[in-house]
């Protein structure tokens, strides 16, 4: 079973214009829970993404807190967590061809980080069953992170709505990371209004795309048709080189 696609793009919709808003990526994907374990059947979900070396845990969405309490009983933190290991198993799995790795227990992802007699108490105490570890990657395929979905021992677990999820996932933290720098920022502030680049109509289209409004009402506000509108658009996306409204917006906004 998969999720509906227009449950996907509204949810898609929903949370990239309260990005666009001003409101901080991480709050509104936690704020997103329950969705996240409606549709996964995990206990908890955890996001990844690598930095040089290492894999820095940059979110954690679960109900029960019950994975971040843990965390901090057995001392470990999520910025200084030592998963070479981790890394090392996921880079030799994760082939062009393989979209998922199953993780039957947490010592796996947290070896050099604490004790296997630890990592086994960790496991009983939050009720793990086993996992499943997804890549996240930029438009270009390559490797940037990873999205854990941990499962107590009653979970149904889906793999499509899984790599559905994991998609969902991709679209919108892309445009928040910065690959060179090996940053996840948390929302955006303004630095361009003046967009020299554009056209005087251009313009105008733009800061309306900026405040979240759809085609349809931009049309109306510049009394222009929506083909002439999606003309505009591609012009614009073109002169900033991206492919869509959210990094249109962190084109000419940036990152903080």
């Amino acid at each position: 079973m998969t999720i509906d696609k227009i449950t996907l793009l509204e949810k898609i919709i929903f949370i990239q214009s309260c990005i666009i808003e001003g409101h901080d990526l991480r709050a509104i994907l936690r704020k997103e829970t329950p969705f996240f374990k409606i549709e996964s059947r995990a206990e908890a979900i955890v996001v990844c993404m690598e930095n040089e070396e290492r894999v820095e845990i940059e979110l954690v969405l679960e109900e029960s807190q019950k994975f971040l309490s843990l965390m901090r009983k057995y001392k470990m933190s999520p910025r200084n967590m030592q998963l070479n290991k981790f890394i090392e198993q996921c880079n030799s799995h994760f082939t062009a061809s393989q979209e998922r790795v199953q993780i039957n227990n947490l010592y796996d992802i947290f070896q050099g980080t604490i004790s296997k007699k630890k990592s086994l108490s960790f496991e009983k105490e939050m009720g793990f069953n086993k996992g499943e570890l997804f890549p996240l990657r930029n438009k270009f395929g390559k490797k940037i992170g990873f999205v854990l979905y941990l499962f107590k021992k009653d979970a149904t677990i889906k793999d499509k709505k899984l790599l559905q999820l994991t998609e969902l996932f991709e679209v919108l933290i892309r445009p928040f990371y910065d690959e060179g720098r090996r940053i996840l920022h948390a929302k955006c502030v303004q630095i361009d209004e003046k967009m020299q680049r554009l056209t005087e109509k251009e313009k105008l289209i733009t800061q309306r795309v900026l405040l979240g409004k759809p085609h349809k009402v931009i049309a109306e506000e510049v009394d222009i048709s929506i083909n002439t509108l999606k003309t505009h658009m591609k012009n614009i996306f073109s002169k900033y080189g991206v492919s869509s409204k959210i990094e249109l917006h962190n084109k000419l906004t940036g990152a903080v």
